[in-house]
């Protein structure tokens, strides 16, 4: 019997094949606006489409009020049932997690300080907003997601917000039970977080995730972290800010990009994907610039360029 993973990757490959396939965890209004469509979960479908992603992300949320404004809109859970009856492709639900809920209320510097001087009290809201985000799991997955997404920043570019060994003992609890009962309905999970993870994985992989979603391939190896889960993930990553900024290109970020296309590209465990949503209008027509050098390396031409 197939995983839930190995039944995801099939379909990928089905609706990508030949090309590496795309996605995109977080598709900006004004990129929406560029394109001449509103920001509505049947042009996150259409714009899905024209961009040739091999499946729609849907960040939701039950309670919009408390979100900061980061350039792109939460769904309700009811949504993700109809963007699959929209199109044809694999939907993804993007949840917040309960770190991160907490610094979307609190503020990251916030949440640093309380750690410092009132754990207790952290520790407590932690495990409130734990069990509310296990009961939006459990809302979720009532709409039969293909994956399930759960961000949260734990770590800056040199690494993590606090101790590995506290983030630990604090978070480990909720992904164990996350984790389980995803999978358990039949979906695969998703983890994001921005900054370095590298010495958090170890704690990632206890929770035996099935990928990782829009991380940074510019402070983390991917192929490393790939090696490290002996090659079972899937990895939605490789594009970097730099290379959606205008000309020119920084040359070190071309060729991690290479090198990433060269050697996960052809394993099918590899979404491109840029490692903090497309949010400027801008980066409509780059994107599109940087789809076509990945299709010239699934076809073995490793002399295209940026």
């Amino acid at each position: 019997m197939q995983s839930p993973l190995d039944q995801l990757k099939h379909r990928i490959a089905e609706i990508s094949n030949p090309r590496i396939p795309r996605g995109e965890l977080w598709l900006g209004t004004q990129l929406f606006k560029v394109s001449g469509f509103d920001d509505t979960m049947d042009n996150h479908v259409r714009l899905s489409d024209s961009l040739d992603h091999a499946m729609v992300c849907l960040s939701v949320s039950d309670d919009v009020s408390g979100k900061p404004d980061l350039g792109y809109r939460y769904f309700t859970c009811s949504d993700l049932s109809a963007a699959a009856r929209a199109g044809d492709k694999p939907v993804f639900a993007v949840i917040d997690g309960p770190f991160q809920e907490m610094v979307n209320t609190m503020g990251v510097m916030q949440v640093l300080t309380e750690w410092v001087t009132n754990r207790e009290d952290l520790v407590r809201a932690y495990e409130a907003e734990s069990e509310k985000c296990l009961a939006l799991i459990s809302r979720v997955l009532e709409h039969a997601p293909a994956a399930v997404v759960i961000t949260d920043d734990m770590a800056f570019d040199n690494g993590p917000l606090v101790s590995p060994w506290d983030l630990d003992a604090l978070c480990s609890p909720f992904y164990s039970c996350a984790v389980k009962r995803i999978n358990e309905s039949g979906s695969p999970v998703f983890f994001h977080s921005c900054g370095n993870v590298t010495k958090l994985i170890p704690i990632i992989k206890s929770w035996q995730i099935d990928g990782f979603a829009a991380i940074q391939s510019g402070v983390n190896d991917l192929e490393n972290l790939y090696h490290q889960f002996e090659s079972k993930i899937m990895i939605m990553g490789g594009i970097e800010n730099d290379l959606l900024e205008p000309y020119p290109f920084p040359l070190d970020a071309e060729k991690k990009l290479d090198r990433l296309l060269s050697v996960l590209g052809t394993t099918g465990n590899l979404i491109l994907g840029s490692s903090s949503g497309l949010y400027k209008g801008e980066y409509l027509d780059q994107v599109k610039r940087i789809y076509e050098i990945a299709d010239c390396h699934k076809g073995f031409n490793s002399k295209a360029r940026i």
